[in-house]
């Protein structure tokens, strides 16, 4: 048996789930011990490492690993969370060039100081940071950590009217389960968005260390415009030499 698992996690599935749908479609494995070496948010999706066996012991060694992903941006918009699974704030047009992304894409090269997204599993005092969130409880000393990013490419971009940007967040949020508050989120995106807005999306791949917050990426690129934005698109293609 593998005891490292390269495995796809799908939009709206937890790492448990992944591991709970391999074992159901590969028996052999159904008494394995198993874990997975870094986790994925709810609406993003790709590359999944999971450990099996006496593996498990010696995550720690993967967790450390470089991460490329390819994630887009929506520019003109924000959400609390960062990415599409939030409750609206801001919405504005803007079109940004593609020579102005090129150019903004070189200044993320390299190391930084990135702050946690509220919503978290970081902890504060023991408790997640998106518990406080929802409780209006967080204070103003949001903790950051330091990341580097290896290299930072525009890929393509796109323009989306707002009618096509609610369809495609409401299919994305109708695949989580669980309780995050997917129907006030819903109806925030059905108020703010204007139907016939005009968007701008831009597409990145990315290499960045450990411990990256690709929605944050996503806002700092949108700050360098004078904009907000959030990631739209979140999926991880590479993990070290997996």
């Amino acid at each position: 048996m593998d005891k490292v698992l390269k495995l796809y996690k799908e939009m709206g599935e937890t790492p448990l789930n992944v591991i709970e749908r391999f074992k159901e479609e590969n028996p052999e494995y159904s008494e394995e011990k198993m874990t997975y070496a870094g986790r994925l948010d709810p609406m993003a999706e790709g590359l999944l490492l999971v450990l099996c066996g006496d593996e498990i012991y010696n995550k720690e060694k993967y967790l450390g690993l470089k991460k490329e992903y390819e994630f887009e941006v929506l520019f003109g918009v924000s959400t609390d969370t960062g990415d599409a699974l939030g409750i609206v704030g801001v919405v504005e047009s803007k079109i940004i060039s593609e020579e102005v992304l090129k150019e903004v894409s070189k200044v993320f090269v390299g190391k930084r100081i990135q702050k946690y997204p509220d919503y978290s599993s970081k902890t504060i005092n023991g408790v997640p940071m998106w518990k406080k969130a929802r409780l209006g409880d967080l204070s103003n000393e949001i903790p950051d950590h330091e990341i580097e990013v290896f290299n930072l490419e525009l890929i393509s971009t796109k323009k989306l009217i707002g009618n096509e940007i609610k369809e495609i967040v409401i299919e994305k949020i109708k695949k989580i389960d669980g309780d995050f508050r997917q129907m006030e989120i819903i109806n925030s995106w059905q108020e703010k968005i204007d139907d016939m807005g005009q968007f701008f999306v831009a597409k990145f791949i990315a290499n960045v260390s450990s411990g990256t917050y690709i929605r944050v990426l996503a806002n700092e690129i949108a700050e360098e415009v004078n904009t907000k934005g959030i990631a739209f698109s979140i999926k991880r293609t590479k993990i070290g030499d997996f």
